[in-house]
C-alpha cells in the first residue's frame, strides 16, 4: 500500500509538471499575438504576475542552506543580467565555476569577480561530442554598429543555431558573428577540477539546455538543485527529461521560463 500511495503521488506530481509546462507555451502563444496591443501598465502587471525571481531566489537558498557543494553555471553571460545566482555566489563564498564561451563576456565575468577567489571563470563551451564548434553571436561593439537596432539583451543570446538569434529579431541577422569555440563535457569540467559535490547546476544554454544536461553522468554524481531554461526547447524532449529526472529522485518547479529540479532529501 506504502508503495502504491508513492508511486501515485510521483504519478501526480509528473502529471502537474507536464500540464504546467504546456499551459506556460499555450500562455505565450496566446500573449504573442496580441503584446503589442496591450496598454504599458498592463504588460507591467502580466509581467509581475509571471516572474518567478523571488521564488527562484528561494529555491537557491534553501540549497546553499541544506548542501555544501559547488555552483556550477552553463551560460553565465556577464553575470548580472537576468542572472539569478550573482547575488548568492557573493553571499555564500561557494567555489563556483561560470561557464561562458564569448570572450568579451568572460572578461565582464572575471572583472566582476577579480576579488573572489572562489570564482572560475571557463572561457568554453558545453558539448556532447565536440572538441570545438561552430558559435554564433553578437560581436563585442554590435552596440555601436546596430545604434537605434540594439536591445540590451541581443547579448544575451549567443547560441550553436543562428536561427535562434534571428528568430529574437529581424534586424540581427546582418551584425552576427561566427566564432570558433573549444568545448568539452560536464563531466570533464568535474572531473579536471576534482568537484566531489554540486549544489546547484544552472543552464542556461539558449535552446541546447537538455543537450548541456545530457554530459553529465547523474548515477555519479547528483546536484541539489539544477535549473534550466526550457521556453526554448522543444516540448516532446523536455517531457521525457522531466520524466527522467522524476525517476532519479528529483521534483520539479514549473515557471514561466525556468524549471527547478530539486533532489529529494
Amino acid at each position: 500500500m506504502l508503495l502504491y500511495n508513492l508511486f501515485s503521488m510521483k504519478l501526480i506530481q509528473m502529471t502537474n509538471t507536464k500540464i504546467r509546462i504546456i499551459a506556460w507555451r499555450f500562455w505565450d502563444s496566446v500573449i504573442r499575438l496580441v503584446w503589442a496591443a496591450i496598454p504599458s501598465k498592463l504588460r507591467n502587471l502580466l509581467w509581475r504576475f509571471i516572474s518567478s525571481k523571488s521564488k527562484i531566489r528561494e529555491h537557491i537558498e534553501n540549497t546553499l542552506s541544506a548542501s555544501r557543494g559547488v555552483i556550477i553555471q552553463v551560460g553565465s553571460n556577464d553575470g548580472v543580467s537576468n542572472d539569478p545566482l550573482y547575488e548568492s555566489i557573493l553571499l555564500h563564498k561557494r567555489q563556483s565555476y561560470l561557464v561562458e564561451p564569448i570572450d568579451y563576456l568572460a572578461e565582464k565575468l572575471r572583472s566582476l569577480h577579480k576579488s573572489n577567489p572562489n570564482v572560475k571563470v571557463c572561457e568554453f563551451a558545453i558539448h556532447p561530442n565536440s572538441s570545438s564548434v561552430e558559435f554564433f553571436c553578437l560581436p563585442r561593439d554590435a552596440a555601436i554598429k546596430m545604434g537605434d537596432l540594439w536591445k540590451p539583451w541581443f547579448d544575451q543570446i549567443g547560441s550553436f543555431s543562428r536561427q535562434h538569434l534571428t528568430k529574437h529579431s529581424p534586424f540581427i541577422d546582418p551584425f552576427i558573428e561566427k566564432i570558433s569555440i573549444p568545448c568539452i563535457t560536464l563531466d570533464r569540467l568535474i572531473s579536471d577540477n576534482n568537484v566531489k559535490e554540486i549544489s546547484i547546476l544552472h543552464i542556461d544554454a539558449e535552446g541546447f539546455d537538455l543537450e548541456v544536461l545530457g554530459t553529465i553522468d547523474l548515477v555519479k554524481i547528483k546536484p541539489s538543485m539544477i535549473m534550466i531554461e526550457h521556453k526554448h526547447l522543444p516540448l516532446k524532449p523536455l517531457l521525457r527529461v522531466v520524466s527522467s529526472m522524476q525517476s532519479r529522485g528529483y521534483v520539479s518547479f514549473v515557471y514561466h521560463d525556468d524549471i527547478v529540479f530539486s533532489l529529494r532529501s
